[in-house]
């Protein structure tokens, strides 16, 4: 195999299996949605399809590595570590 040559291009097998991260930085101090993981329960008349898919918004407080931002409140409380994929940006 040649350098820069993927294995499954030569062999000819599908590469959808290989994808791309999607590639977004935050700056600090900008406004975020994080992504809500609700699970529906019965005993409270919860349905998680109908729950809103996103919450906040969030400040970015730091940046802990390429792909998780901490955020916090817009009081100034911490809201915890969370993953790029699962942040959107607020639109002005």
């Amino acid at each position: 195999m040649k350098s820069g040559e993927s294995g499954c291009k030569r062999s000819g097998v599908s590469c959808a299996h290989l994808h791309v991260r999607r590639s977004v930085e935050f700056p600090i101090g900008a406004l975020v949605w994080r992504r809500n993981h609700t699970l529906s329960d019965a005993s409270k008349a919860r349905t998680a399809k109908l729950e809103p898919k996103f919450i906040g918004p969030f400040k970015i407080a730091k940046r802990t590595s390429s792909t998780v931002y901490e955020l916090e409140t817009l009081q100034g409380k911490t809201a915890g570590a969370v993953h790029v994929e699962d942040l959107r940006p607020v639109s002005s």
